[in-house]
């Protein structure tokens, strides 16, 4: 069984930690709503708070790309 992995963009990711921190709505409502997980929304948070604007930057590889040894 593959994975199947959504790309987020950077945008979509600060809005949800941006509700998440200015609703009154549980996170569990907020990510079903956003159709994401629950622990996704705090891993962005966290991401945010370490690397601030230097967050989610990371380039996407291409299909066909090889992964550097």
């Amino acid at each position: 069984m593959s994975r199947k992995y959504r790309y987020h963009s950077h945008e979509f990711k600060l809005e949800a930690i941006k509700l998440l921190e200015t609703t009154d709505k549980p996170v569990v409502q907020l990510a079903r709503e956003l159709g994401v997980r629950v622990n996704q929304i705090y891993k962005w948070r966290k991401q945010l708070t370490e690397k601030q604007d230097k967050a989610f930057s990371r380039t996407r590889r291409k299909s066909g790309d090889s992964i550097p040894i």
